[in-house]
């Protein structure tokens, strides 16, 4: 980095919105217990603000760790359960499966284990289905992908389902319980969760690139995803400076602005505790669910790393804690570049806490897979989008096609690096996150081998 955060952290930012050539960049970091920010570029390539600090952005999926947090303050008023059934909750909930409608915990949704079909996106187009009470309802029709409890497989309907909870428990509606539960007592001044309030504040706009124009950005065709999956990611807005408000509390385990245990130590540790590894994905970390949270432990020292990205229409961001360091950093950005939320957080991550995170390239020894004509070949599925695997001269490629996802389909390359453990590469060349074929032991009974694939965010199941 020829600008250091450490040093400079307004030059750095604006650094990465010239070298990646994004709309705007807004980073805080807290650092031995102070509070460093920046931010640069403009919020709507239309109007032209600029981005400044207090301005708000979209934080997608890490909603997550708020609407996990609303359920652990039942838990700890013991008006729930984690792992009572969530049909003792809410009665009428109904999914595809009748086994796993009367199964599913409350702790499966949130370490991602429902075995739920996760990417629903249903057409809002009617003013009655903006509701998350709506939106779990038509749950009824989601299949699973595997038993509950039996694998990880990231999924936005079970916090739909999960934000439903909350309102019916609390008596109030999700964006009331975040609010007056979150946003009130942690004093987050620059945060909002209904849509309607945006327009108080300097608020960050998504971009996509223009067709044809690599270089060119212009709003994204829709300011929101469903409505109805806000306790999942689709309208929570914040400074940068405010999402850093939550890794302070689960850094400090503080009280809040007025004094009040904000959630308990025991449900501060249960969410950060490990519930599940994942697949190995990696050969620098490993990777685990916690509630709400994900977590990295680093294979060479041990080092944890919790975090939760997020990303909506034209919108992407993180949020990184590594407790032993008493570290913290929020990165916000509204324009979906490839590879810069990955660089941003390599490069803070080594800069402030010595911690190196990146993959090295696959050498010919990792090749350690042998590839049999049929192994992994096939068509595997979502309700997001298709993954057609076929070997062309004995190597894997895969073509992936989006159904809602506006970016167009692309080829990769999937090189082994381990059993079972493939590398990805666009056809430029540049590595994607890695996947995994995991063995689906509901089929093998078939007698030909069949397997669920995930990419670390989401299971597709062979069709």
């Amino acid at each position: 980095m020829s600008t250091t955060a450490l040093n400079d952290l307004q030059s750095y930012v604006e650094s990465l919105v010239k070298k990646y050539e994004v709309p705007a960049v807004s980073l805080a970091i807290w650092h031995n217990n102070q509070l460093h920010r920046a931010a640069d570029g403009i919020l709507n390539s239309e109007t032209g603000v600029a981005a400044t600090p207090d301005a708000i952005f979209q934080i997608g999926s890490i909603t997550k760790v708020f609407t996990t947090s609303l359920i652990m303050q039942l838990v700890d008023e013991g008006r729930v359960e984690l792992d009572r059934p969530v049909k003792h909750y809410l009665r009428d909930f109904q999914v595809a499966d009748a086994d796993a409608s009367n199964s599913i915990t409350v702790r499966q949704l949130l370490n991602h284990t429902s075995g739920l079909m996760g990417d629903f996106f249903p057409d809002e187009s009617d003013a009655d289905s903006n509701l998350i009470a709506r939106y779990v309802d038509r749950c009824s029709l989601l299949p699973q992908i595997h038993q509950p409890g039996h694998y990880y497989s990231y999924c936005n309907s079970a916090f739909a389902i999960a934000g439903r909870l909350v309102e019916v428990v609390s008596g109030i509606s999700w964006f009331s319980a975040v609010e007056e539960r979150i946003f009130k007592p942690l004093n987050m001044n620059h945060a909002v969760s209904r849509p309607s309030e945006v327009l108080r504040y300097r608020t960050a706009i998504g971009h996509e690139l223009k067709s044809g124009q690599p270089a060119t950005w212009q709003p994204a065709t829709a300011c929101y995803l469903p409505l109805g999956l806000a306790s999942a990611g689709s309208t929570l807005t914040m400074s940068a400076t405010d999402l850093i408000r939550i890794a302070e509390m689960f850094l400090n385990e503080e009280r809040s602005e007025t004094n009040d245990i904000w959630l308990s130590t025991d449900a501060i540790n249960n969410m950060l505790q490990t519930q599940i590894q994942l697949p190995p994905f990696s050969k620098v970390y490993n990777r685990y669910a916690g509630l709400g949270w994900a977590k990295l432990s680093l294979k060479s020292c041990g080092t944890e790393i919790i975090f939760h990205n997020g990303g909506t229409l034209g919108q992407i961001a993180t949020l990184q804690i590594i407790p032993e360091q008493n570290l913290a950093f929020a990165a916000l950005i509204n324009g979906n570049k490839s590879g810069l939320l990955e660089a941003i957080t390599e490069e803070l991550l080594a800069e402030f806490a010595d911690v190196h995170i990146k993959e090295s390239e696959p050498t010919t020894n990792d090749d350690s897979t042998e590839l049999a004509n049929d192994t992994y070949t096939g068509q595997y599925r979502s309700f997001d989008g298709t993954y057609n695997i076929s070997l062309e001269n004995n190597k894997l490629v895969a073509k992936l096609t989006y159904d809602f996802d506006p970016t167009l389909p692309e080829n990769l390359r999937l090189t082994p690096i381990g059993d079972n453990i493939f590398a990805t590469y666009r056809e430029n060349g540049e590595r994607l996150s890695n996947i995994v074929f995991l063995e689906n032991e509901r089929i093998k009974a078939n007698l030909r081998k069949e397997f669920l694939f995930s990419n670390c965010r989401l299971s597709y199941r062979v069709i």
